[in-house]
């Protein structure tokens, strides 16, 4: 059983582009519904994504838990967010995970919520689409910038807030732009609002971090900053 990660927060940093002998490894300790989930995809690539992504989260759990991957329980929030129905082993443990095409990382502390995002750094393709997610303050940046300069601006505000409304269990179920980051070039990120909850940000930590070249993303925890660990899982 691995340590409880109390006072600090463990970033486990996931590659799903794995071969095939260990996905079909990871398979069998997947639930009916998620083996359900994984056949659904038109594509193998992000079956074995899929796969590799839930079965790589069964085992982190269960290392915390001193449980067996398969017999790791979920249970879902009004608007999605997993949590660990197993109350015997769930120890207060508390987690989330993210993937974006061929990464995926998971979050782990006890006793305060948090929300994880990362998210390959692309080109952006639909302008529309960005500056509907933007609050007004966050578009005036944005626009002031070049277009070399955009899309890592765009990705560290989408990664920062939907880490945070992970954290907060609502999800994307309200507009990304009720929320309000300041993301200053060469400067600490800082929350400045969220239209939906009166003291905005106050109680809420965020951390950026940089899991693979290319890749960004960003860690939301209620309460004081936590020292986190990041760690690799071995393939």
């Amino acid at each position: 059983m691995r340590e409880l990660p109390t006072e600090r927060v463990d970033v486990w940093i996931v590659p799903l582009a794995v071969g095939s002998d260990h996905a079909q490894t990871l398979w069998e300790s997947l639930s009916a519904d998620e083996r359900a989930r994984a056949d659904h995809f038109a594509y193998e690539k992000d079956r074995v994504r899929f796969v590799v992504g839930r079965g790589t989260l069964r085992r982190i759990l269960a290392s915390y838990a001193g449980a067996r991957p398969d017999d790791i329980r979920f249970t879902y929030g009004d608007h999605g967010k997993p949590m660990l129905a197993n109350v015997t082993e769930a120890k207060g443990i508390e987690f989330n995970a993210s993937g974006s095409a061929d990464l995926a990382v998971c979050a782990v502390t006890i006793g305060e919520r948090l929300g994880i995002d990362i998210e390959l750094c692309r080109p952006i393709a639909d302008e529309v689409f960005v500056e509907q997610c933007l609050a007004p303050e966050e578009r005036d940046e944005y626009r002031a910038l070049s277009s070399d300069e955009r899309p890592a601006y765009f990705y560290r505000i989408w990664t920062l807030k939907e880490a945070y409304l992970k954290a907060t269990g609502v999800g994307l179920s309200v507009p990304v732009s009720t929320v309000v980051i300041s993301c200053p070039r060469g400067g600490p990120v800082q929350f400045v609002a969220d239209a939906g909850v009166p003291d905005g940000g106050a109680n809420w930590t965020l951390v950026e971090f940089e899991p693979s070249p290319q890749y960004v993303g960003a860690l939301v925890v209620a309460g004081q900053r936590r020292p986190v660990q990041y760690r690799h899982w071995p393939f």
